[in-house]
């Protein structure tokens, strides 16, 4: 009885899995992409539709004044750190690199055109931290420390 059963499961499961030409379709069936043009490269990020701001907010009406520059609108790895202040309100000062002017940084202040977040002030140095896209199109947050250099 046992054997008959196996008899019938076999060709069964070979009339199942066998095609016209011989092949097994259940491999190439599902394996197969109609258009791989049309599939999205995972190593990508998805670009968002979001429009570009103006990068300075200085321009106004096609006249540029370059009077009032912020330490918002530079780079925040062109920034270095000068001097720290530490208190009740704890400050540091920093310059951008081969520029005269010193600006003072306070925690919770935005700092660097991706927006980065100054927040912790230590005798060592500033510790940023700035939201970020990963390849996965997922947000993540990269933590930066700007050590305390000389002039």
């Amino acid at each position: 009885m046992k054997l008959i059963i196996l008899i019938l499961l076999l060709i069964l499961t070979s009339n199942i899995l066998a095609n016209e030409d011989g092949e097994y379709s259940f491999i190439h069936g599902k394996t197969q992409v109609k258009n791989p043009y049309d599939v999205r490269d995972p190593f990508k990020r998805k670009v968002s539709n979001r429009q570009k701001s103006l990068k300075s907010k200085d321009i106004k009406k096609g006249i540029f004044d370059n009077s009032s520059s912020s330490i918002e609108d530079k780079y925040s790895d062109s920034i270095k750190i000068v001097g720290v202040m530490i208190g009740k309100e704890r400050r540091a000062m920093a310059k951008v690199i081969g520029g005269n002017e010193t600006f003072i940084v306070k925690e919770g202040m935005k700092i660097g055109q991706h927006g980065a977040e100054v927040k912790a002030i230590l005798p060592g140095g500033v510790v940023l931290v700035e939201k970020i896209r990963n390849v996965y199109d997922q947000e993540e947050y990269l933590e930066t420390v700007l050590p305390v250099t000389g002039n």
